[in-house]
């Protein structure tokens, strides 16, 4: 375990052995480390004390492998890798994710390359069930009893994925925020990384959904880039091992099979692209900055969201984030999944279980108050488990060097670009009388348009080789910057052949203010 207050003022003095008396979930190195850092953790301490116990709720499962998958792989009895061995499926097939041993293999060159449970056909879903699912399904008992598979049966290891989504499906019809007589279904499953090497698993969801056409839109950097675009049709279900069994008929299982179409990248939400519904599982929303402009995007086009995550506190922690962002708190609390990954996570920064999509909660942001600024602007105002997973990715030079806009001079016309928080901005520039040494002046008319927020400001440089200025913008406005003389005649015929460069800093409210701290001591002495 690592030290809870590990990146402080002081080092830490040695292993963290020492656990909070009051949580029970964070460790610390030391007597005074455990003191400095209570000013932080008492917000929490109560919240993770309740959270600890929810244990056995969430180490309940059905499965006659359950002590040993759940509360003996948490207290490292067992490994995922031993509890894998004992079923004999550890570093086979779909299985192959499924444990640290995958950090020694090259996943790339097993992409697609699995399309069976190797397992027999009495362990596995390997045809289609004996009847129509007819009543919504509340737990995994329900499943296996329906599929007539055995409690003993590890499949339910790869089949949270699918019934993940039944089930956010199944919140999503609940509370009408899909319609419930569609036969057509289109959803964006955001961040896939594992799941993209056990796709036919995905075919479950023909019998999980009959008579809908599912399209899912599987869209993240998990995605290798020459697989961007590819479209792959599940027409049967993952084979078992059984040679003769009617799962290896070459014939399609499905009347309309499950298609899976792979996005490296956001997609643009033109109108044909609009899903019914976004998933996105194991989401770590708090722990990664990137989540926040897409919370934005989801936001803008009001679509329906369902966010899962491995605990309760990472779930905590997303609900914070996206009511920050969103303006309006999640429409249904954090819940547990019932259909979460039976196995249990190893060696997790906290003492809480860990699932795969262990909880979940449903966002959606049509009702929500538009916002008038961006998250970046609002980054100091927020908790601080959000705000400093983004703020600790400032203060790089990186982060401060200004980009190049273009250069203006009386010759060249108008200069036009998209700034930070002024998305319409042009700028040209004149020649004006001089001083008593005859040399003439100029003036930089500018005009800012298109505010992308209400409590930014675009802060820009001005340069010449003889001179360095700046000066920032937060009104949608006409403006004007003066040279009352240039320095001498060189810069005068410098800014004839060339113009005045101009560089824009990074913006947002966060990021303005960083660059005037940085920038203003350079600029205090020029005109």
């Amino acid at each position: 375990m690592e030290c809870a207050a590990k990146g402080g003022q002081r080092q830490c003095s040695g292993s963290a052995n020492r656990r909070c008396g009051g949580c029970g979930v964070v460790f610390y190195c030391s007597v005074s480390h455990q003191t400095s850092h209570w000013r932080v953790h008492k917000e929490e301490c109560g919240r993770l004390k309740q959270q600890m116990s929810s244990m056995l709720l969430l180490n309940d499962f059905p499965f006659t492998f359950s002590p040993e998958a759940t509360h003996q792989v948490c207290e490292k009895v067992e490994t995922r890798c031993s509890f894998l061995e004992k079923q004999g499926i550890h570093r086979v097939g779909f299985w192959i994710c499924e444990c640290r041993c995958e950090d020694s293999i090259n996943l790339s060159d097993h992409f697609r390359s699995y399309n069976a449970w190797s397992l027999s056909n009495k362990l596995s879903p390997c045809k289609g069930p004996l009847c129509i699912l007819n009543k919504q399904l509340t737990s995994w008992n329900d499943y296996y009893e329906w599929r007539g598979i055995p409690l003993h049966s590890p499949v339910a290891l790869l089949l949270h994925w699918p019934l993940t989504i039944y089930q956010s499906i199944q919140l999503a019809l609940a509370n009408q925020l899909i319609p419930e007589t569609n036969d057509e279904l289109w959803i964006h499953y955001l961040g896939p990384e594992l799941e993209l090497y056990k796709l036919a698993v995905f075919g479950e969801l023909h019998a999980l959904l009959p008579g809908v056409r599912v399209h899912i839109d599987f869209v993240g950097p998990g995605i290798p880039h020459d697989r961007n675009g590819e479209r792959i049709t599940l027409y049967s279900y993952a084979h078992c091992t059984e040679v003769n069994c009617r799962c290896k008929s070459s014939k399609s299982e499905f009347s309309s099979p499950i298609t899976v179409t792979l996005h490296s990248d956001l997609l643009f939400y033109e109108q044909e692209f609009i899903p019914d519904l976004i998933i996105a599982p194991n989401a770590g929303i708090a722990a990664y900055k990137t989540w926040l402009p897409t919370i934005e995007l989801i936001k803008e086009i009001e679509i329906p969201a369902i966010f899962s995550d491995y605990c309760e506190e990472a779930c905590h922690l997303a609900v914070n984030c996206i009511s920050s962002v969103t303006g309006c708190p999640p429409i249904i609390p954090i819940q547990l999944n019932p259909f979460r990954q039976p196995l249990a996570v190893e060696d997790t920064a906290l003492t809480l279980p860990c699932y795969s999509n262990c909880l979940g909660c449903v966002s959606e942001f049509g009702e929500a108050l538009k916002l008038p600024f961006r998250v970046n602007d609002v980054l100091p105002v927020l908790p601080r488990q959000i705000s400093w997973p983004v703020m600790n990715s400032f203060g790089k030079a990186v982060d401060l060097l200004p980009s190049f806009v273009g250069t203006i001079s009386p010759n060249n016309g108008s200069l036009e670009w998209k700034g930070a928080c002024f998305h319409g901005n042009e700028a040209r520039m004149e020649f004006t009388k001089g001083d008593d040494r005859g040399l003439v002046g100029g003036i930089i008319y500018l005009k800012t348009s298109e505010a992308h927020s209400w409590t930014c400001m675009d802060l820009y440089v001005f340069a010449t080789p003889y001179r360095i200025t700046w000066d920032y913008y937060f009104a949608a406005n006409q403006h004007s910057l003066p040279f009352e003389s240039w320095e001498e005649p060189a810069e005068l015929e410098y800014v004839k052949q060339h113009g005045v460069s101009v560089f824009l800093m990074p913006s947002g409210m966060l990021g303005t203010l960083l660059s005037l701290v940085d920038v203003l001591p350079l600029f205090a002495n020029t005109k």
